[in-house]
């Protein structure tokens, strides 16, 4: 390591640039001690010839050197790249994998790595944005993924009373019919859909890309699928549900209009559904 620590005093930032002027001093100290040895008899005794094909030949030597070093470069420098892009955006591509010598195996090393990373990152991120009681996503789980939303609709349902379930019949019973709300929703909607429970008895759904009619369908679709399920020893607990349009873009005031059409839903009499359509024209449904 003496040798790249004197060359990083010189280059400090360019592994290429070192390696292109090793390759140089190697190519040029002999036609340096060439010269040498003809200078003192002087060059009118040399073959004239004789010092053009050799001159000739340490140019190409030197040619050939730096193109063949570029190539040989060429993987590390694309392990490089493929680094960086993993530190800038967490995203890396894949390295090829049909070299066997030590660069190849380094490329093979890296992919594996990377691999092993991501998964670790995924199941982390899987961990911090689901819901573990009901393995829905949770509020930051769907803020993140609908930072910058495309249109659709957003839908807020909430339980009704909710709380003497817990008061009177025990949480058990009250995280089972939280995890029947979770799967109820999770057999109605369609399969782009988004689906997160985002506190203690309300769960958010996102229809992307979904007509108001289709929407107001669907919403309806699950207030009578969760009525039987919302049953406990004569206790019926009705569901809340505020709809509201998103024209795309941040979801910040489309979440603010569904929990103001939630609370109005809730302020005139519960178990119905309101809908805000962001022109001031609020319906209820059934």
């Amino acid at each position: 390591m003496g040798l790249y620590q004197l060359l990083s005093r010189s280059i400090p930032d360019s592994f290429v640039a070192k390696l292109f002027l090793v390759a140089f001093l190697g190519q040029m100290l002999p036609l340096v001690g060439l010269a040498l040895y003809l200078l003192p008899s002087g060059l009118g005794g040399a073959d004239p010839g004789l010092i053009a094909v050799i001159c000739a030949a340490v140019c190409a030597g030197l040619v050939l050197s730096f193109l063949g070093l570029r190539a040989l470069l060429e993987p590390v420098l694309l392990t490089a790249g493929a680094l960086d892009s993993w530190g800038r955006t967490g995203q890396m591509p894949a390295l090829p994998e049909q070299y066997r010598d030590e660069v190849g195996i380094l490329m093979i090393r890296v992919n594996r790595m990377m691999a092993r990373a991501q998964r670790t990152l995924d199941h982390s991120r899987r961990e911090t944005d689901t819901d573990p009681l009901t393995g829905a996503l949770n509020r930051r789980g769907a803020e993140r993924l609908l930072r910058d939303a495309t249109t659709g609709w957003l839908m807020l349902i909430d339980l009704d009373r909710f709380g003497p379930v817990n008061a009177v019949h025990g949480r058990a019973e009250g995280d089972r019919m939280l995890r029947d709300v979770a799967r109820v929703c999770a057999s109605v909607i369609r399969q782009d859909d988004l689906l997160a429970r985002v506190g203690g008895d309300e769960f958010l759904v996102f229809l992307p890309g979904a007509p108001a009619d289709i929407a107001l369908r669907i919403a309806d679709r699950l207030r009578q699928r969760l009525a039987p399920r919302l049953t406990v020893s004569g206790l019926t607990i009705t569901t809340s549900v505020g709809l509201a349009a998103h024209p795309g873009g941040r979801i910040d005031a489309t979440l603010a209009r569904a929990e103001r059409a939630l609370v109005r839903a809730k302020e005139q009499g519960r178990d119905r559904l309101v809908r805000d359509d962001g022109d001031g024209d609020d319906l209820r449904a059934a």
